[in-house]
């Protein structure tokens, strides 16, 4: 996904490998070190909020035990 999101963004705005980069190109550039991931963060951290591991954690732990007794 990554490599996708990049290479949509650089051929949008101009990029030319081996080349002088026109400006738009180097704000591409910009946006695919900075900003995607700033996005990207953002959005797992919202995905985390969410996600209520500390709830579930006890039934984990029961079915973890329940195995291995299961195993033994």
């Amino acid at each position: 996904m990554g490599g996708v999101v990049t290479g949509f963004l650089l051929s949008m705005n101009g990029y030319v490998a081996n080349h002088a980069q026109t400006s738009q190109a180097l704000n591409a550039i910009e946006m695919n070190f900075v900003w995607v991931p700033f996005i990207g963060f953002g959005i797992g951290l919202i995905l985390m909020y969410f996600y209520k591991f500390d709830k579930m954690q006890a039934k984990i732990d029961a079915d973890l035990k329940a195995r291995h007794e299961a195993a033994d």
